[in-house]
């Protein structure tokens, strides 16, 4: 993507390509910060003033239509009075609730990939095979 300010290009820096976004992460984001702003019976603009932001990243948040940075999170965090790991804890539950976030199945699909391919291993015959020459 390149940005154009006045004459000058400037180049955005791209996501990786094997980067992939965590399934629910931006749902349970979602569903967290628009309960714990209701609960604090905040308006989206109002919760963006005492954090810093603008309304539309509140609600591009709570719309699900943009992702959150750590440093956003930790803004609403305080803003909210609540402690960032609080916030963060919350998020991990709301995904592990809706069935997302379990570590195990992340693992197994990174431990299958390392694992050889079952042709590549020889099969068991019950003999042993020869030694190589010395």
């Amino acid at each position: 993507m390149h940005i154009f300010v006045g004459k000058h290009n400037l180049t955005t820096l791209s996501r990786s390509p094997g980067m992939e976004d965590l399934p629910g992460l931006k749902s349970a984001i979602a569903t967290v910060l628009r309960r714990v702003r209701r609960e604090a019976r905040l308006s989206q603009q109002k919760l963006a003033d005492f954090a810093g932001l603008s309304r539309i990243h509140i609600a591009q948040l709570e719309g699900r239509r943009q992702n959150a940075t750590l440093n956003v999170l930790l803004l609403i965090a305080m803003a909210l009075n609540l402690d960032g790991l609080s916030l963060l804890r919350m998020i991990h539950e709301e995904m592990l609730r809706t069935g997302h976030g379990r570590r195990k199945s992340v693992r197994r699909k990174a431990e299958r990939q390392d694992e050889p391919h079952q042709e590549a291993l020889p099969k068991e015959t019950g003999k042993q095979s020869p030694s190589p020459p010395e």
